[in-house]
């Protein structure tokens, strides 16, 4: 990983580029044993969040 995009993922984290757009998104479910979850995520792409979170969900029915 280049230094230059490090540099933009701490700006974008502190709020300091005004190009991403970041946005909270939550996500709701039933882990086992019918214990309610919520996910709370912030990110610039809705996609590659939900392809990283379900994973991880998935694992958990595991």
């Amino acid at each position: 990983m280049t230094r230059d995009t490090l540099n933009r993922a701490i700006a974008r984290g502190v709020g300091g580029d005004d190009d991403a757009n970041m946005e909270t998104i939550i996500y709701e479910g039933y882990g086992p044993g019918g214990t309610a979850i919520m996910i709370e995520c912030l990110s610039d792409n809705r996609n590659r969040t939900v392809a990283e979170v379900r994973p991880c969900i998935q694992q958990m029915w595991r």
